[in-house]
């Protein structure tokens, strides 16, 4: 199982790459990695009772720094996330509050 820990503004999610992971104590919800496509992803994000959330800043932070991270790309722009419902476009500098656990 591949997974870590990530924070952004007092949030912290597990970023989960396949089905199998757990929901921690502590954790506030799990960003599922479907599917990545060169600068776009596409993720879930998962709530502490196991539901799925629409949206979620801080998790969409967190899914974009991960992405950054995993490409060690620093020059894109912008990245598309496509959530269950929704589909966002997110600027870099939005996504440097965000930061992978220790």
């Amino acid at each position: 199982m591949t997974s870590s820990r990530w924070h952004a503004h007092g949030n912290v999610y597990l970023v989960a790459e396949n089905d199998e992971y757990t929901m921690e104590p502590g954790l506030d919800g799990v960003v599922r990695v479907l599917e990545v496509a060169g600068d776009d992803v596409q993720i879930a994000i998962v709530n502490p009772d196991g539901s799925l959330a629409e949206m979620s800043g801080n998790g969409t932070r967190i899914a974009a720094a991960w992405l950054i991270a995993r490409t060690g790309s620093t020059l894109a722009a912008s990245f598309t996330l496509a959530l269950t419902l929704n589909c966002r476009s997110v600027s870099v500098p939005a996504i440097f509050s965000a930061r992978k656990s220790i």
